[in-house]
C-alpha cells in the first residue's frame, strides 16, 4: 500500500491525530451520504480507511470520492482545523488519487455495490447467490441497524461487542427499567430477552411493562422485522414462601389496615440476639401488631416448627432460629405467634423477602401431592398457578420459569395446565405450545431429580440464591458448574440467576469479585447469565449490561473450544444418533476450514441446540420459519436467529439465500467475499421426510 505524506499544516495534525481513519472520513462524508446515501458502501469506506486519506486535505479527499464513480459533492464550508495552507505544496496528490481510482475500480468490478443490502457476489456461488436474489424480506433480528456515517466510536465498540458474544443476557425489569426509553436502551445494548418476576408487583403493572416491551420491539403481527428475537420470560411464583409488608416506626396497629402514609417500607434493620415473631394469620399480613412481627405467607409455619430449627430470611442475609413453640391447642388463635432469635449480626429484614426452612418436612408443593394418574382439571390448580398461567397466555409470552421444579411431572403438569387454561380462555392452542417451559432449580429435591427434568424442560435456570438457603454456601460453585454441564450435554439452554453483577445495583462500575463471577459462569458453559437487581431496582441497568456484554466476550476468549469438542464428543452416548453426528460433523468442518458462521436451517430449534453443545468458535444462524422457535434459539449460546415464514412453495435454496444475506449486511457482518460458510438442513430420503439435518454443505462465499 502506497503512503502518501504530503505536508500538513500544525492545525490539520492536531486536528487528526485523535481520529481514527474511519471517523475522519464519516465527518468528511457526511454531506455526501445525506445526498446520496445508497452510493455509500461499507466497502468503500474500508478501502479508503486502508489508503490514508487521513493525510490528504478536505478538497483532495473531495476530489477522491468524486472519483468513485463521478458522485457529485456538495459545496461545504471548510473548517479551521480542516483548510489548506495557503501555497501549500501536493506533490504527492496526482499519484493517490490515481492509485486510489483504480483500487476503487477494482472494487466495483468485483462487488456489487447496495448499501440496503450489503451483498457481495461470488463467481464460485453464484447459482445459488445470485444478485436477484437479495433483498430485504428476511427479517435482521438481534443486532440493530448502526448507521456508520452517525454512529459514535463509543456506539460501534458496543456493536462489534454484541456481535462478538455467544453468551446471552436477560434483563429484569422494574421500577428501574420499566420507562419505553430505557427498555429501547436495553435492547439496542445487547439485551436478549426480558425477565419479569411475578413475585414482584401486580399483574396489571406487569401488563403495563409487556405493553411497552412490545412498543419498542414491534408488534408481531404488524411489524416482526423488529419483534422477532428478543423475547419475554415470566418468572412464576411457584410454591414459595415469602415474608409480608414490613412496617417502618409509625406502624399501624391492629385497628385497621395500614394507610399510604410511609408506614409500608423496604426494610427494617435487625441485630443478633433481638427477638422476632412470625404470623401465619391473615390478618396480619396488613395490620402486624408491632415492629417486631412478621407475616409468613406459609399456614403449617406453626405446626411443623421445632424447637432449634433453622429459618432463613432473603436467600441467606438473615438467620433465625425457632426458640418458643406454640401449643397445638393454641395454633387456630389468631394471636399465636412463632417466636425466632435473630443470629445474623447488622442486617435488614425486606418486605416481601423469600422464606426458606432447610430441613422442615413441610409439603410446600401442590404438584407433588397430587397423583399423577388423576385428571388435571382448572379446579386443581391453586390460585396462583392459576393466575400466572392465564397471564402467560392472555400476554402470549414466550417463556415460563417454572419455580421451584422437583420433578418431571412438575414440568408436565405446566404444560397440560396451559394447554386446559387455552381452551377454557379460547385461547389458540398454539400460544401455550409456543410457551417454552425452563425448570428453575431451586432446592435439594430439583437437584437429586435432575436428569428427569432436563430431559422434559426446554431450558434450566440456576437460581443460586435460592440454593444457597438449601445448600452450603461453599457448594454453590460446584452446583452451578454440575447443572451447567449436565444440560450442556444434553444440549438444553441453562440460564443462571442471582447476583451476577450485585455490586452494580449502587454503582456505575463493577467490583472485581463480580466480573470473576460473570467470567466463570461463562466459561462454565451457561447459555444466558441474568440481571436481576441490577437491572430492576438498580441506578445504572444499562451500564450493567454494557458491563456484562464486554464481560461475556472476555469470558468466551478462554473457553477452549477444541477440548470442549472433544469432551462432548466423548460424553455422548454410543452409537451416535444421526442428529447428533450430523451437528458435530458440521462444528468439526466449520472450525478445520475456518468458517465465518454455521447457517441452519429450523423448525423447532433442535438442531441449532446440537450444534450448539459443540461449541463452534464461529456463530450459529438459525433460519427459523415460526416465530416462537426464533424466540427460543435466541437464548441458546452462540445462535442468532433470522425468522423468515416465506411463503408455502419456496424452495430450501431460497431460504438458505436469506441466510446469507443476513451475514452479509452491514448490520450483522458476519460473512464477506471470499469466506466459507457451512451449511446444515435436512433433506428428503426416497420422499419421505427424516426430521433431523442430515445434509452438511461447505459453501465458499
Amino acid at each position: 500500500m502506497t503512503t502518501v505524506s504530503p505536508r500538513l499544516t500544525n492545525e490539520e495534525h492536531a486536528y487528526l491525530s485523535h481520529l481514527s481513519v474511519l471517523e475522519a472520513l464519516e465527518q468528511i462524508t457526511a454531506s455526501l451520504a445525506r445526498e446520496r446515501p445508497e452510493q455509500v458502501a461499507p466497502a468503500i469506506f474500508t478501502h479508503i480507511a486502508d489508503m490514508s486519506l487521513k493525510t490528504l486535505s478536505t478538497e483532495e479527499r473531495q476530489a477522491a470520492l468524486r472519483q468513485l464513480g463521478g458522485l457529485p459533492v456538495p459545496a461545504t464550508n471548510g473548517d479551521a482545523h480542516t483548510a489548506d495552507a495557503p501555497g501549500s505544496n501536493r506533490p504527492a496528490q496526482a499519484s493517490a488519487l490515481a492509485g486510489m481510482a483504480s483500487s476503487v475500480s477494482q472494487l466495483h468490478h468485483h462487488l456489487t455495490l447496495d448499501v440496503g443490502v450489503g451483498q457481495q457476489q461470488s463467481t464460485s456461488a453464484s447459482d445459488l447467490f445470485a444478485a436477484d436474489h437479495f433483498d430485504r424480506n428476511a427479517s435482521i433480528i438481534g443486532f440493530n441497524q448502526i448507521d456508520l456515517l452517525k454512529a459514535s466510536p463509543a456506539e460501534k465498540k458496543r456493536a462489534a461487542a454484541i456481535r462478538r458474544k455467544h453468551t446471552k443476557i436477560i434483563a429484569t425489569l422494574g421500577p428501574s427499567s420499566q420507562a419505553v426509553d430505557t427498555i429501547a436502551e436495553l435492547v439496542a445494548h445487547g439485551v436478549d430477552a426480558f425477565r419479569l418476576n411475578a413475585s414482584h408487583g401486580s399483574s396489571a403493572w406487569h401488563a403495563d411493562v409487556v405493553a411497552k416491551v412490545r412498543k419498542v420491539l414491534g408488534a408481531p403481527s404488524t411489524d416482526p422485522t423488529r419483534a422477532v428475537g428478543v423475547g419475554i420470560a415470566w418468572d412464576t411464583r411457584g410454591p414459595e414462601i415469602r415474608l409480608g409488608a414490613v412496617f417502618s416506626a409509625s406502624s399501624p396497629t391492629t385497628a385497621g389496615p395500614a394507610s399510604a402514609a410511609g408506614e409500608v417500607t423496604r426494610f427494617v434493620p435487625v441485630v443478633a440476639e433481638q427477638e422476632i415473631n412470625l404470623s401465619v394469620h391473615a390478618p396480619h399480613r396488613l395490620s402486624p401488631p408491632d415492629r417486631t412481627t412478621f407475616f409468613v405467607s406459609c399456614p403449617p409455619l406453626l405446626s411443623r416448627a421445632k424447637l432449634g430449627a433453622k429459618i432463613v430470611l432473603d436467600h441467606g442475609a438473615v438467620e433465625l432460629v425457632v426458640t418458643a413453640v406454640p401449643d397445638a391447642s393454641s395454633l387456630d388463635d389468631p394471636t399465636t405467634l412463632l417466636r425466632c432469635r435473630v443470629l445474623t449480626s447488622r442486617s435488614k429484614i425486606r418486605s416481601y423477602c423469600k422464606v426458606h426452612l432447610p430441613g422442615w418436612q413441610l409439603e410446600v408443593n401442590p404438584q407433588e401431592s397430587s397423583a399423577d394418574s388423576k385428571p388435571l382439571t382448572v379446579a386443581s390448580l391453586t390460585p396462583y398457578e392459576k393466575e400466572d398461567y392465564e397471564f402467560a397466555l392472555r400476554q402470549r409470552l414466550e417463556f415460563l420459569f417454572l419455580s421451584y421444579t422437583r420433578t418431571a411431572n412438575d414440568i408436565n403438569r405446566a404444560r397440560a395446565a396451559l394447554k386446559l387454561l387455552a381452551s377454557e380462555l379460547k385461547v389458540d392452542a398454539r400460544i401455550a405450545e409456543d410457551i417454552k417451559i425452563f425448570a428453575k432449580i431451586e432446592d435439594q429435591p430439583g437437584v437429586g431429580r435432575l436428569d428427569e427434568i432436563i430431559a422434559v424442560a426446554d431450558g434450566v435456570v440456576i437460581s443460586r440464591h435460592d440454593l444457597a438457603a438449601d445448600f452450603p454456601a461453599k457448594k454453590i460453585f460446584a452446583l452451578q458448574k454440575f447443572i451447567a454441564a449436565k444440560c450442556n450435554v444434553a444440549g438444553k439452554p441453562v440460564v443462571v440467576v442471582s447476583q451476577m453483577l450485585g455490586s452494580m445495583v449502587d454503582s456505575p462500575h463493577p467490583n472485581s469479585t463480580s466480573c470473576i463471577d460473570v467470567t466463570t459462569a461463562v466459561i462454565d458453559g451457561v447459555d444466558a447469565i441474568t440481571l436481576s437487581d441490577e437491572s430492576a431496582m438498580g441506578e445504572f441497568p444499562v451500564e450493567a449490561v454494557d458491563v456484562a456484554v464486554e464481560l461475556s466476550v472476555e469470558g468466551e476468549k478462554f473457553i477452549n473450544r477444541r477440548q470442549a469438542f472433544a469432551d462432548m464428543v466423548e460424553h455422548q452416548r454410543r452409537p451416535f444418533q444421526p442428529e447428533e453426528a450430523v451437528a458435530s460433523a458440521a462444528v468439526n468442518t466449520a472450525s478445520e476450514l475456518s468458517a465465518s458462521c454455521i447457517i441452519a436451517l429450523t423448525t423447532k430449534g433442535n438442531c441449532c441446540q446440537s450444534v450448539a453443545k459443540y461449541a463452534p468458535a464461529c456463530p450459529v444462524v438459525a433460519i427459523c420459519k415460526e416465530q416462537a422457535t426464533a424466540a427460543y434459539v435466541k437464548l441458546v449460546r452462540g445462535v442468532l436467529p433470522l425468522w423468515y415464514p416465506g411463503v408455502e412453495k419456496e424452495d430450501r435454496e431460497t431460504r438458505l439465500r436469506k441466510g446469507v444475506t443476513y451475514v452479509m449486511s452491514e448490520a450483522v457482518d458476519l460473512a464477506r467475499a471470499g469466506d466459507v460458510v457451512v451449511m446444515l438442513h435436512g433433506d428428503l430420503q426416497n420422499q419421505v421426510a427424516t426430521g433431523y439435518a442430515n445434509v452438511v454443505r461447505v459453501v465458499p462465499l
